[in-house]
């Protein structure tokens, strides 16, 4: 039995499908439609906060976002990215708060809104798609629909995502980010990957095969990031600097999407003192980039979770 969300959900994406087919002969209006549907389906506080915030990124009809959203789209699979996106708001930021705050109220530990986990040659061998399943299952039930594996060890790569991939296609209405060490996938496992709407691939930015896994995922359109693991240089007065080269440098890549994530050992006044510094480099004003700062970007959206 199809549930009357689900249905909701559905409609939604529709709607989105149908905008885009103007998106060609009028794609800054298009853009700022979509926006605006994102926006009007919120009802809750905590869920509007989060819609309104995105959309007055693009209140200024001059601001770099525009030129930033419109990479995604000439360069990925739209009908892909449009169903990425609406897992992201509709389930991770609108439905699944709801059932994941009856969660929290009643368990001692909170769950957050997007489910983390590693994979190393250490654990791999206590993977397999079962396993997943019953994870993501578990996760789905509890109001969870974001998964992000971030995958340690080259070798285990490929064995892994061969695991992961059927398992995604059973459960399209999640989100799903794998963040990959630096290696090149095989045609086969590009293949596969190029079918699924609801993934994203996240690669390292200037390690050896970033530019050749960008050029691979960009000419088989899939919806992909490069991250940046930011660390005591960047918190530093000369961090400004570091990060304008850094962002200079990303903003001609054929994605606009970057996650910044921050290296081991720093302290949460330097993770603050990054954060500050990313604030003024996605203001909409420097490069046509969607920067997620990764640590207090997931933890904002938390707490508006937590606070229904």
């Amino acid at each position: 039995m199809i549930r009357r969300k689900d249905i909701q959900r559905t409609l939604i994406e529709n709607t989105l499908r149908l905008h885009l087919h103007r998106y060609d002969s009028d794609s800054d209006r298009v853009l700022r439609r979509l926006i605006d549907i994102g926006t009007s389906v919120s009802k809750t506080p905590g869920q509007s906060a989060i819609f309104k915030k995105i959309s007055s990124l693009f209140n200024d009809s001059n601001s770099l976002y525009y030129p930033a959203l419109k990479k995604e789209f000439d360069n990925v699979n739209r009908d892909h990215f449009v169903h990425f996106c609406t897992n992201l708001g509709y389930l991770s930021w609108k439905r699944g708060p709801k059932e994941l705050s009856d969660y929290n109220k009643t368990s001692a530990k909170k769950l957050s809104w997007l489910q983390e986990s590693e994979v190393s040659i250490e654990n791999i061998k206590d993977i397999d798609c079962n396993s997943l399943d019953k994870s993501i299952s578990s996760f789905n039930q509890k109001g969870v629909y974001a998964f992000n594996y971030k995958i340690k060890d080259e070798s285990v790569a490929e064995s892994f995502i061969s695991l992961l991939i059927p398992v995604i296609n059973t459960y399209k209405d999640s989100d799903f980010m794998i963040i990959l060490p630096d290696l090149i996938l095989d045609d086969e496992t590009i293949d596969q990957l190029s079918l699924i709407p609801n993934l994203l691939i996240s690669i390292a930015w200037g390690a050896d095969n970033s530019d050749a896994m960008s050029e691979i995922l960009s000419e088989k359109k899939i919806l992909y990031s490069f991250h940046y693991y930011y660390g005591k240089d960047d918190a530093s007065p000369d961090g400004y600097t570091i990060l304008e080269d850094v962002f200079d440098s990303l903003s001609q890549q054929n994605t606009s999407l970057v996650f910044m994530l921050p290296a081991k050992g720093l302290t949460d006044k330097e993770k603050a003192s990054v954060h500050k510094k990313i604030l003024r480099y996605r203001s909409g004003s420097y490069y046509p980039l969607l920067i997620t700062d990764y640590y207090f970007d997931v933890e904002r959206i938390n707490k508006l979770i937590y606070s229904q």
